[in-house]
């Protein structure tokens, strides 16, 4: 956390490591987030703040709302920090019913694919809007379209790249870590 207030109030903004001139800065970023994102998962797991669960789940997406309304560092420092990562066991104690459950978990299984390749979409899109002259109407139709679209491709790049990927890792290594187990067993027998 030390690492990730320093690089904010060295570059006055939240928003850095995407660039090569901070990309030094980045490690500091990713190292806050995956620190905060490990603790979360033991704290969820072990389940602690089960107070968490009488918290209504319309509450969770109109606090994000407002968190993407602020443009002062300050306060994105402090979204980053605190506030994120109480939404986001807040988010995990939601009681839900099935079809929303499902709904959750088919987008907790694109989030990744789609962190993958919305940049690259993005940057694809923008560069296409960037030779018509549109109105701010037409835009934001183009951007929703360009959002459906990047929930699409991620849908397939998770069914036709990434499960088989893990699926394939999984059993490599299970075999190879059974085949150590049963090496130790017959050595002890």
């Amino acid at each position: 956390m030390i690492g990730y207030v320093l690089a904010v109030v060295r570059l006055h903004t939240v928003m850095f490591g995407g660039d090569w001139d901070w990309w030094v800065w980045g490690f500091c970023r990713v190292a806050y987030s995956f620190t905060v994102g490990v603790l979360l998962y033991q704290i969820h797991a072990h389940q602690r703040l089960t107070f968490m669960r009488s918290i209504p789940v319309i509450v969770l997406p109109l606090i994000l709302a407002i968190c993407f309304l602020s443009d002062d560092t300050v306060i994105g420092a402090l979204e980053v920090i605190a506030l994120f990562p109480v939404l986001v066991l807040a988010g995990a104690h939601a009681q839900l019913g099935k079809s929303a459950e499902r709904f959750c978990l088919w987008f907790g299984a694109i989030s990744y694919p789609l962190y993958v390749i919305h940049w690259p979409l993005l940057k694809i899109v923008k560069r296409a809007l960037s030779r018509f002259d549109m109105s701010p109407s037409e835009t934001i139709v183009i951007m929703a379209l360009a959002t459906a679209l990047m929930v699409f491709v991620a849908h397939i790049v998770l069914k036709l790249y990434d499960l088989p990927v893990r699926r394939t890792l999984t059993r490599h290594f299970v075999a190879k870590r059974s085949g150590r187990v049963l090496s130790k067993a017959k050595q002890r027998c």
